[in-house]
């Protein structure tokens, strides 16, 4: 759900794409159980909310905003959330030790698959 968080110019600039990130909780056999906003406190974490500056993009038309409560005429953000705690990329064909994987966190994680 978006939260009813205001965000005015420059974060909701409609041309650059905005992730967040999702604390994603599993059960048994990684079953899906619940999934928050990333949010460690001390200012790390992310969030939503709808802009006070930018109407809604043409990309957001059409989108029912009635779950997450978010703006019919105002950009919504973020654009896409991923999970951002725990999450392992193995590189260097998984090579050992720092030279073969590493965990990443935050709105990083997600930020790639913005871009498409």
């Amino acid at each position: 759900m978006l939260s009813q968080a205001r965000f005015p110019f420059p974060p909701t600039v409609p041309i650059l794409p905005k992730s967040a990130g999702t604390t994603l909780t599993t059960g048994t056999g990684a079953s899906y159980q619940s999934e928050t906003v990333w949010n460690w406190g001390n200012g790390t974490g992310s969030s939503g909310g709808i802009s006070t500056y930018y109407r809604i993009p043409s990309y957001q038309l059409g989108v029912s905003m009635a779950a997450n409560q978010g703006s019919t005429t105002m950009r919504n953000v973020p654009d896409v959330a991923l999970t951002a705690d725990n999450v392992y990329v193995v590189y260097n064909n998984g090579g050992s030790g720092i030279f073969g994987w590493h965990e990443l966190r935050g709105t990083v994680v997600g930020w790639p698959y913005s871009l498409d």
